[in-house]
């Protein structure tokens, strides 16, 4: 009976302490969105977000930091426009998420590369939503900067 209830103990922890499906999925969901990103993929971008996606940007405005919010199809089109003789890579690290059934908050510290050199550092906080047993990104919110950054 000891044994029995040992193992019933770890099996219960184990399966806590490991990732849930929803957390996979959204992971998925973000990883879909870097991978458009960095290959200039609108519509793997477009995949990934919910129809009424808001994205916002930390900003300095006259050396106070102010929430602006942009229009996501503007984003898109200005990434898409960077000319593909420009290298650049947008790097996720650090992924926290939390999920339950219908809403999901991911937290992603990041590190951009231009031709192949460290030029800045973020962090980026997705909100998700699921919809048809699908996981959309609804909204964004991203600060970056080139200050107190390690490159590692």
């Amino acid at each position: 009976m000891k044994k029995i209830v040992f193992v019933l103990a770890l099996l219960i922890g184990l399966a806590s302490y490991s990732q849930n499906g929803n957390d996979v999925s959204v992971e998925r969901v973000i990883k879909t969105f870097y991978d458009g990103f960095n290959e200039r993929d609108s519509v793997k971008i477009k995949l990934a977000l919910h129809r009424n996606v808001k994205y916002q940007k930390l900003e300095d405005v006259f050396w106070i930091k102010a929430v602006k919010e942009n229009d996501i199809s503007e984003v898109i089109k200005s990434i898409m426009a960077i000319p593909k003789t420009t290298k650049f890579k947008l790097e996720a690290s650090d992924v926290s998420i939390h999920a339950d059934e219908y809403i999901a908050n991911a937290w992603v510290k990041t590190k951009f590369y231009l031709y192949d050199s460290y030029y800045q550092c973020g962090s980026t906080s997705f909100q998700l939503v699921k919809e048809d047993d699908d996981w959309k990104i609804f909204s964004i919110l991203d600060h970056y900067s080139k200050e107190n950054c390690k490159e590692q």
